[in-house]
């Protein structure tokens, strides 16, 4: 039995996990537990906890991210040049330099990196407002823009639509 305890705790200290934001992988003690959707929406503190709302991330993108909806990052940057173009954005990198996004905070946005993985965000969010409808009373507050969930999943269809025909 202790032997098993021993290889389990082993084996949780060696994994990787993967990185909502960025897309690489992050090691257990520099991961944090993201809330795609934050708490303060719930009615029910219980259905935050819904595992499809939760993923992986760095503790300081985590914590400056805080309850900021999303929005797209190729309104306001573009991929060569990740420098905003205005003063009120804020880059944002993990411990190893990796960018994951830029934050707004007048305008209270979270912007993910151009290698966030989009499909499992706006698939998390889908889920959500399919099995809490209340949740789509605060579409405003989870999102920026009403088209950006079916922006995100096109453009991760197409990814891989182009991927499968290399």
């Amino acid at each position: 039995m202790v032997s098993f305890l021993l290889l389990q705790r082993m084996t949780m200290m060696t994994a990787r996990f993967k990185h909502l934001y960025h897309g690489g992988l992050i090691g257990p003690q520099d991961k944090s537990i993201e809330h795609i959707i934050p708490k303060r929406l719930f009615v029910n503190r219980h259905d935050a906890e819904d595992p499809m709302n939760k993923a992986f991330c760095d503790p300081y993108t985590n914590s400056m991210r805080s309850d900021f909806r999303f929005g797209d990052i190729s309104r306001v940057c573009s991929p060569d040049l990740i420098l905003p173009t205005h003063d009120d954005y804020r880059p944002l990198y993990d411990k190893k330099g990796n960018f994951t996004g830029l934050i707004s905070r007048s305008r209270r946005v979270f912007y993910p990196s151009f290698t966030c993985d989009y499909r499992h965000l706006s698939s998390s969010i889908l889920h959500m407002l399919y099995h809490y409808p209340y949740l789509y009373s605060y579409m405003d507050q989870i999102v920026c823009e009403p088209g950006l969930l079916h922006t995100w999943t096109i453009r991760e269809t197409l990814s891989l639509k182009y991927m499968m025909d290399l």
